[in-house]
């Protein structure tokens, strides 16, 4: 067998330094020499890898840029798994251009690399088949990028991306959008016509725009980070199923208010708005749309008689105010946290008494109160 060491310089120096039919005439030449059975075999299984190499380059289309990097194009492939590579001949892919995908009926998924951080417009607009992303390396997320991927429920955010575009994932098929901490903008129309999601957590926008959610029939719930500093036009219009909306801040000062339109939330007259306490600005929300918050305040419970250990079942009792939804959850380890959902709830006459059997098995047991 040939030795590790030589194998790995064989086929770097040939795929790294050489042309593709240099690579080929220095291996043939190569094996002209080789005696061993073996490593006459390891080197014709090198050689059928190297067309291998080739043709999935060869699937893209691509332009340079002035920079001498890359920009995807077009595909012209027709494997439904798509990776896009990092470099091309030595040059390194930065970029993925207009509609370079679009239409593409048979990806079902792809995977961006980290070196891509500039999408293009529409980029992956109506692939229809397309459902799952996944993305290392954007700084945003292009308008119109998703646009139309009906099938597509899964493409978590990176937390390199601040900024997601004009209707970059209308009418995709989530369940839950989670919007993490370091996305700051939500353009006009991002999610709109989401219909088959029921939940949205937006943890550190600063800015919602209008027709953000519209028309996504099944959202009951919403909740809104303390970083929100801007509201325009009417980000929920159209959801006839949202119930509640936690703010977890001030209700923001700068808000684009249109008379009439049923602003912010949509008319929806079942509609629950929740503020946490220490919170302010809320005259404003109820000046102009008769809602008033309520006062979101679950607390444990931790005084003698109903915190602890009892007939084998540890549990407490919660206050807060009255109707308001909870969550109880629980884990095992605070430094690496693994939340899970124990029991959902509503404070009837603002009070409830939780309890589960002790862990036995565990080392310790942590809780905590969250919205549903």
């Amino acid at each position: 067998m040939l030795p590790t060491s030589i194998t790995t310089r064989r086929v770097e120096f040939s795929i790294r330094k050489e042309s593709y039919m240099s690579a080929f005439i220095l291996a043939f030449k190569r094996m002209m020499t080789l005696k061993p059975a073996k490593d006459l075999a390891l080197l014709c299984l090198w050689l059928l890898l190297l067309p291998t190499c080739k043709s999935v380059q060869a699937q893209f289309t691509y332009t340079t840029n002035a920079d001498n990097t890359l920009t995807i194009t077009g595909y012209t492939g027709r494997d439904s798994a798509v990776t896009i590579p990092t470099n091309i001949n030595e040059l390194m892919v930065t970029g993925i251009g207009m509609g370079a995908f679009i239409d593409n009926a048979n990806i079902t998924s792809v995977t961006i690399p980290v070196t891509v951080t500039s999408p293009g417009y529409a980029a992956f607009q109506g692939c229809g088949m397309l459902t799952n992303v996944i993305m290392y390396g954007l700084t945003s997320i292009a308008d119109y990028m998703f646009s139309d991927c009906t099938h597509l429920t899964n493409a978590p955010i990176p937390p390199s991306v601040t900024t997601i575009g004009y209707e970059a994932f209308y009418d995709t098929a989530f369940a839950t959008i989670s919007i993490p901490s370091n996305v700051t903008t939500i353009g006009n129309g991002a999610f709109a016509g989401c219909t088959a999601v029921t939940n949205v957590l937006l943890y550190g926008v600063v800015a919602l725009g209008y027709d953000a959610f519209d028309y996504c029939t099944s959202l009951r719930t919403v909740t809104i980070s303390a970083t929100i500093g801007e509201i325009i036009g009417n980000p929920f219009d159209d959801c006839p199923r949202l119930t509640s909306v936690f703010f977890l801040g001030n209700f923001p000062d700068d808000v684009s208010y249109i008379p009439g339109s049923g602003w912010p939330f949509g008319d929806n007259p079942g509609l629950t708005v929740f503020c946490m306490p220490g919170t302010s600005n809320w005259s404003f929300l109820t000046e102009h749309t008769g809602i008033i918050p309520v006062l979101w305040n679950p607390v444990i419970q931790t005084g003698k008689g109903t915190f602890g250990v009892q007939n084998n079942q540890f549990g407490f009792d919660i206050k807060g105010t009255a109707g308001i939804p909870i969550v109880v959850e629980g884990c095992t380890n605070l430094a690496n946290p693994v939340w899970t959902a124990l029991t959902n709830v509503t404070l009837t006459n603002g009070l409830f008494h939780f309890r589960e059997p002790t862990q036995a098995n565990s080392a310790g047991r942590f809780y905590r109160i969250g919205s549903p």
